[in-house]
Parts: C-alpha cells; sequence; structure tokens
C-alpha cells in the first residue's frame, strides 16, 4: 500500500488561488486524485500483464478504484490477490496435453491436463488427481480433479507489491501536476 499526501501549507496555497472561486477548491482535489489513481492503476495493470502474460483486459478487471469525491478526497485502488488461472493465459488443447503462455512470451504445456467447461459454464484448464501409492485399498470410482493455477496467490501477491512499488515512485509527482492541471483549467474557465 501507498499513500500520497498534501500538506495543510499547499492546501492554504490552492485556497488562496482559488479564492475568488467559492466550492471550487473540492472539484479541484477531487479530479485531481481521480486523475492520479487513473494513472497509478494502468501503471500496475500494465506491470502485472508485463509480467504475467495476461490480456491487460483481464487484469484491468482486476484492479479496481473506489473514486473520491468533493466531500472524502481520498482514492482507493483494490488489487487482486488470488492466483490466475491457467485458462486466463490463453490456454490450448492439443493432442499432447494443454499448453499456457507464460509471463515471458514462452509456454508452458502440461501433458495430463485438458479444457473443460463446468456446469456452472466456468472454463478452465483441470487435471485428475494421482492415484496414491499402493497403501490402502484400491480406490473406487473417479479420482477429482482441480483446476490449474498459472499463478498462485502468493506469486500475484508479490508481483502486486513490485507493481506498487513502481506505481507509487512516479504518484507524488503526478499529483502535483494533476492539482496543477485542474487549477488552471479552473482559471481559464473562469477566466474566459
Amino acid at each position: 500500500m501507498f499513500e500520497v499526501r498534501i500538506h495543510d501549507k499547499e492546501i492554504k496555497q490552492l485556497e488562496k488561488a482559488l479564492a475568488a472561486f467559492p466550492r471550487a477548491l473540492p472539484k479541484v482535489m477531487s479530479r485531481a486524485i481521480n486523475k492520479t489513481a487513473e494513472q497509478a492503476r494502468s501503471k500496475i495493470t500494465r506491470t502485472l500483464r508485463d509480467e504475467t502474460g495476461v490480456k491487460l483486459k483481464e487484469v484491468r478487471k482486476r484492479v479496481l478504484i473506489r473514486r473520491a469525491t468533493y466531500s472524502n478526497w481520498f482514492a482507493l485502488i483494490k488489487l487482486p490477490i488470488r492466483g490466475i488461472y491457467a485458462y486466463s493465459l490463453g490456454a490450448k488443447q492439443t493432442k499432447k496435453g494443454v499448453s499456457w503462455a507464460t509471463g515471458r512470451g514462452g509456454r508452458v504445456l502440461d501433458r495430463h491436463a485438458f479444457i473443460a467447461t463446468m456446469p456452472s459454464s466456468h472454463v478452465g484448464v483441470f487435471r485428475r488427481r494421482a492415484a496414491t501409492g499402493s497403501e490402502g485399498p484400491p480406490f473406487v470410482g473417479r479420482l477429482p480433479i482441480y483446476e490449474l493455477d498459472a499463478w498462485s496467490g502468493t506469486d500475484v501477491w508479490e508481483l502486486t507489491q513490485e507493481a506498487l512499488a513502481v506505481a507509487s515512485r512516479e504518484t507524488e509527482e503526478r499529483m502535483a501536476k494533476n492539482i496543477a492541471y485542474q487549477v488552471e483549467l479552473i482559471l481559464k474557465r473562469r477566466a474566459g
């Protein structure tokens, strides 16, 4: 998690600059915060896409924003923690098994996997559990199946922390630019 704070001194300067325009400060701040959050989200999603190989559209669905309002100058970016299933990485059924993309441009092949659609209409890459040794009575019936993760929840957590670090370096500078731009916009509209 990272935070960008604006000091009281800076808020006072903004209030002075916008003294002729009542109710302009909440508009400036909420718009600047939301723009900065969108830019941080973009940086995070691109970093995660580059590392995992998941399509940008799919990553964007997982990285959510709670936007700032005029009365609440706070934006929250929610990041994924759960694993990424192999099917979301362009899985293809072949004669040899199922292959899916890795984050760095290669492909992985699992010879014992298969693509199936569950009764809930969820499509995924699955594998049947292996029989365990010769101990105990023989297993009757079919062994259970499980869905394959390409990236575990722990892997995604580590990548998310890296993405946050990359985004946090640029965010403070972007926030100052976005505030200046919003102030300039208000002054131009009111003058013109």
